[in-house]
């Protein structure tokens, strides 16, 4: 027996699969009383199986739109982290640029200091003209 539902969207989707889904329920049916006074009972699993069958049409679903939203999420992160990581270079750069120009300062001061203490040790070395 093919399922036959007649719903719009994507409803009828969901609803189909897990109407598909269903492979076998069980039913129990019970009477009693008297032939003019009878009295039904059904019990059944269906309730529970189709929506067995619901949970596993909507899950891929769910998944499906889980990631889409989760890799649009990423994209903004990313975006953002960029802007943010640009601007701690530039603050960086302010930052530490005088430090920079104070380190070549006093790079070229104890080059200087070293270059004048070795030449006053060595006599003669001034005539030889290698710091000049």
């Amino acid at each position: 027996m093919a399922p036959q539902v007649k719903l719009g969207g994507p409803a009828a989707s969901y609803a189909s699969a897990a109407l598909a889904s269903i492979r076998r329920f069980t039913v129990t049916i019970g009477v009693s009383g008297k032939e003019d006074d009878l009295h039904l009972t059904i019990n059944s699993d269906l309730g529970q199986t189709l929506a067995d069958g619901m949970k596993k049409a909507f899950s891929a679903e769910i998944e499906k739109q889980r990631k889409i939203v989760e890799e649009k999420v990423n994209a903004l992160y990313a975006q953002r982290a960029q802007q943010l990581q640009g601007q701690v270079n530039g603050l960086q750069n302010s930052l530490l640029a005088p430090l920079d120009r104070q380190r070549a300062a006093l790079d070229e001061a104890l080059k200087k200091a070293v270059t004048g203490s070795i030449k006053r040790s060595i006599r003669g070395l001034d005539r030889l003209k290698l710091f000049r």
